[in-house]
């Protein structure tokens, strides 16, 4: 309840995804006040306005002992790449995100599985961030493409790259990323930084 103009707003914006301009959206607000409930609705919402709307949710998760990276991105993926149109996520995967795909084994096919193992070889994470670049451009060209990234204050470095790379990529794509963080006084320096770096459609809605 009361949440109307800011889900017109987002809303509002994957309209505008559906141009092929990729779009950051950010969401701030103090603990407990409603972030999670506004994403969940949206997505209803949206899976019934928009169709073919692939969407991949995924949340931070405050860790002290260090997280794997790209953890956020291994449950996002392992959601999207099920149901209906998977098979030409994998495809996508295979052809130009392989190093990001052998982090899914079940979704390797075994034709797959040798050629995957010599295409990975001697990975580096700036590797990794360039292929998932692609890999989403080529997934949103036709169909729009909607990323939650919840819980944002938790957020790690390498989720951090590849939001940035996602950012400063001038490729039309129909992508929109959705994140919420809560309100704090601290300044996140990472995140920050996307702020200044990302497309002209980057925003926030309160």
């Amino acid at each position: 309840m009361g949440r109307d103009r800011p889900l017109a707003a987002l809303r509002d914006r994957l309209r505008a995804d559906q141009t092929a301009k990729r779009q950051i959206v950010s969401s701030k607000a103090s603990p407990a006040i409603g972030k999670t409930a506004l994403v969940d609705e949206l997505r209803r919402q949206v899976a019934i306005e928009v169709p073919g709307l692939r969407i991949a949710p995924g949340q931070c998760i405050e860790g002290y002992g260090g997280a794997e990276a790209y953890y956020r991105y291994w449950k996002r993926w392992g959601s999207c790449c099920r149901g209906s149109g998977s098979d030409s996520i994998v495809e996508t995967l295979v052809s130009q995100a392989p190093t990001w795909l052998v982090q899914l084994p079940a979704l390797i096919r075994r034709e797959h599985r040798q050629t995957l193992q010599q295409e990975i070889r001697g990975a580096t994470r700036e590797r990794m961030v360039r292929e998932i670049g692609v890999a989403l451009e080529t997934i949103a060209a036709e169909i729009p493409l909607l990323l939650i990234l919840e819980d944002m204050q938790w957020v790690d470095h390498s989720t951090v790259d590849v939001l940035s790379a996602l950012a400063r990529r001038r490729v039309p794509a129909k992508l929109m990323v959705v994140a919420t963080k809560r309100r704090s006084t601290r300044k996140h320096q990472a995140i920050r930084s996307i702020a200044q770096a990302g497309p002209p459609a980057a925003s926030a809605v309160p």
